[in-house]
């Protein structure tokens, strides 16, 4: 039979033993030192003038009557130090820095350098969130200086992001996710996600895969304004630059080329008009035209792939133009046409750059003459086509129809399509 108890070593009472209260006692003496265990520091030097209970744990490197005692409980009774070894797991508390410390069988580390596996502050951690909090706020603090929130992920291949959710279901998505690109997604019920700005990490560019909206066209207390319209280019890297005023030649057909860069589905498009017509009865007609060839100064329209019919010119205000059969349009350039048969009547240009998308333009008359790149520019229809304002666009157009007018880097769009993204 042992002696001493397993765990704090306690001397047990044997039968028929001399002087029990002697045994009994030492082991109360024990008890009194160990159980709910706290400390006034950890020294590697007693107390110069313990009192009698006084505690300490023993530093690593002990003098005088610490001395070989390292790492174990000094307490001070009857006024000598009694040393107790400490197990594996237990906990005591420092009362010169206000902490818990915990032996590890080794030494004792303080919950600054402990490891630990999971936490749940306020909350449940679980193997997926071994760190939980539930808090309304979380603050990451300096020390002196800056600070660095960092998210680190193994391979390319991973994830490395902030997931913001409502109600637990993931409602936006930021950064590296699946690649080391910069991503914001989106998503309306936490299972589709919509990529809406990408940053490439090799070549600094930024795309928008579902365009760049604008919410609207002025204010409300502008002749042009209006609310709750939401119009937008779609193509990637598109930059706005503010808007301008253009008057629109009566009898004439005003193109301007955009590129999409994915299947796009363009229900509509919004003009606004900020000068009536003087022509009483005038209408404004809108549409889109695959774009076609540049030959010397002139430009070839292609197929159309809308015709978004006729509004009043004679009212000033935004034009909402809504087609009843959305036409899919694949990658590509393309013109939109804004045509009106009134006179005096005035629009909004919304000025753009398409960063890295530029047109082909002849470079010289000789028959040497090459094709060279040259930015966005504004076109004309030369000719009369009343007939075609009014009744309807063409199925297509002759070659050459429109004049280069000038060339530079911008592009002034007076026609904002209406579209979705179409999903592949």
């Amino acid at each position: 039979m042992d002696l001493t108890s397993p765990n704090l070593k306690l001397s047990y009472l044997a039968p028929a033993q001399a002087q029990k209260h002697v045994t009994h006692n030492e082991a109360l003496r024990q008890l009194d030192a160990l159980v709910q265990l706290s400390a006034l520091s950890i020294s590697n030097t007693p107390l110069t003038a313990p009192e009698n209970g006084d505690r300490q744990i023993v530093g690593l490197n002990p003098e005088g009557a610490f001395a070989g005692q390292d790492n174990k409980l000094a307490a001070f009774q009857d006024g000598a130090w009694a040393f107790f070894s400490p197990q594996l797991g237990w906990q005591a508390y420092i009362a010169d820095q206000a902490e818990f410390y915990m032996f590890d069988g080794s030494s004792w580390q303080s919950p600054s350098t402990q490891q630990t596996d999971m936490l749940g502050m306020n909350s449940s951690a679980d193997a997926v969130n071994r760190l939980a909090v539930k808090s309304s706020a979380t603050l990451f603090d300096h020390e002196g200086g800056g600070h660095n929130f960092k998210i680190n992920k193994s391979e390319s291949s991973k994830t490395a992001s902030q997931l913001f959710q409502t109600n637990y279901v993931s409602k936006a998505e930021i950064g590296l996710i699946g690649d080391d690109k910069l991503q914001l997604k989106v998503s309306s019920d936490g299972d589709h996600f919509k990529e809406s700005f990408i940053a490439d990490s090799e070549t600094g560019s930024v795309s928008f895969p579902y365009g760049t909206n604008i919410e609207k066209i002025g204010t409300s207390v502008e002749d042009s304004g209006g609310v709750g319209f939401h119009y937008g280019i779609p193509s990637v890297s598109i930059s706005y630059f503010g808007r301008q005023n253009l008057s629109l030649s009566q009898g004439r057909v005003y193109f301007c080329p955009i590129y999409i860069d994915r299947p796009t589905k363009v229900v509509g498009g919004l003009i606004a008009q900020y000068e009536a017509s003087t022509t009483p009865g005038a209408v404004i007609r809108a549409g889109i035209f695959k774009l076609g060839q540049a030959n010397g100064n002139n430009w070839s329209i292609g197929e159309r792939v809308g015709d978004f019919g006729t509004h009043p010119a004679d009212i000033a205000g935004h034009k909402d133009f809504e087609t009843q059969s959305p036409s899919l349009l694949e990658a590509g350039w393309y013109a939109c046409a804004v045509g009106t048969n009134g006179a005096g009547v005035g629009v909004r240009n919304i000025r753009t750059l398409q960063s890295g998308q530029c047109f082909l333009v002849k470079s010289g008359s000789a028959a040497g003459a090459d094709l060279r790149f040259s930015g966005a520019a504004n076109h004309l229809y030369t000719n009369n086509v009343v007939s075609e304002i009014e009744t309807g666009f063409p199925e297509s157009w002759s070659t050459n129809i429109f004049d280069l007018l000038t060339v530079q880097p911008y592009g002034y769009l007076p026609f904002i399509p209406k579209w979705e993204a179409w999903d592949i």
